[in-house]
């Protein structure tokens, strides 16, 4: 991509669920996934800080399609050089964020509102 606020921003969008990861080609920005390892170009911008907002946000909108969650749980968590997750650790239901994640990448479905109220009901 030209510039990093344009990565960011587009970045932000898959992150969010807005814009699917395969889509990255068309802004010059190719990640491959394919039988379940990832290529990612390199990356010399900030990583993106992630709220909990924005993974809820992410799973609100794949919630109807499996397949494309768990592709996109697995794309969030392998992308360490374009996500930072620290403040998402750092969030009161952050651990709890971060394991549904990973169950979502082992394909372990959860409805959004099974999650909404796992996350909320977790003292």
């Amino acid at each position: 991509m030209k510039n990093s606020h344009t990565t960011q921003k587009v970045l932000s969008r898959v992150l969010r669920g807005d814009l699917n990861f395969q889509e990255l080609k068309s802004y010059g920005f190719a990640v491959h996934h394919v039988d379940g390892l990832w290529n990612f170009p390199e990356y010399s911008g900030s990583p993106i800080s992630v709220s909990i907002a924005d993974v809820l946000n992410g799973f609100r909108a794949l919630q109807f399609d499996k397949a494309r969650c768990t592709e996109w749980a697995q794309f969030v968590l392998a992308a360490s050089g374009y996500y930072d997750l620290s403040e998402l650790e750092r969030e009161p239901l952050g651990d709890d964020c971060l394991e549904a994640l990973w169950d979502l990448c082992r394909g372990d479905f959860i409805p959004m509102h099974n999650l909404l109220r796992e996350l909320t009901d977790r003292d």
